[in-house]
């Protein structure tokens, strides 16, 4: 498999290594109090896709993959909500069902009905992402993406890991390369958050 140019970024976060820098304080593993521990140990635990559950389920997925899944609770709340096929892919955290990089996973063509990334698209290099949904398509039928479009406030040894923040209308452009996008939304709920939300089946 072909690893992403950032993983290292964050093996470092999952294995607990290197400086964390989060709103602005830094400290390591080591030197951390309990609070900075809570928010490191949280890290990829935040079910970005939480609040779309019920759009996902309308959509009637015969199964479910989803990329950048962190801790991939989303995959087990999806199952007790009666999608009983759901796996969780991601670059790191060793919880996911895959390890591996958004433009290399390790599964048969079309094995998936609906592809869902919740605020996982930013974390991919620039000169990834185009291939990373030239994989999508040749994964899925439909695609059901969160992209934020603003910088985060979380450092790994002074390494930001929003590292391809763009605007919706790059987004765009980079999926309709594979995907016929049937709607698109920008969410603000506030500016430092803004994020558009992507949904579309392969061409």
């Amino acid at each position: 498999m072909k690893k992403g140019k950032e993983v290292y970024k964050y093996d470092k976060i999952y294995s607990r290594e290197g400086t964390m820098r989060k709103n602005g304080i830094f400290f390591t593993w080591e030197e951390a109090n309990d609070k900075f521990k809570k928010a490191w140990r949280t890290y990829g635990h935040s079910v970005e896709g939480r609040g779309y559950i019920q759009y996902i389920i309308k959509l009637q997925p015969r199964n479910v993959i989803d990329i950048g899944c962190g801790g991939n609770e989303l995959c087990q709340i999806l199952k007790k909500e009666g999608i009983s096929e759901c796996i969780g892919v991601d670059c790191s955290c060793p919880d996911a069902d895959i390890i591996a990089s958004a433009h290399d996973i390790p599964v048969q063509d079309k094995s998936y009905d609906l592809l869902v990334s919740f605020d996982c698209m930013e974390h991919i290099p620039k000169e990834e992402v185009l291939d990373s949904f030239k994989e999508f398509a040749r994964i899925c039928n439909r695609m059901f993406i969160k992209v934020a479009l603003t910088e985060n406030t979380t450092f790994i040894d002074g390494e930001i890991l929003h590292t391809c923040v763009e605007s919706i209308e790059w987004w765009l452009k980079q999926a309709e390369n594979y995907f016929n996008i049937k709607s698109q939304e920008v969410k603000t709920p506030n500016p430092a958050h803004s994020h558009v939300l992507i949904y579309g089946d392969v061409k």
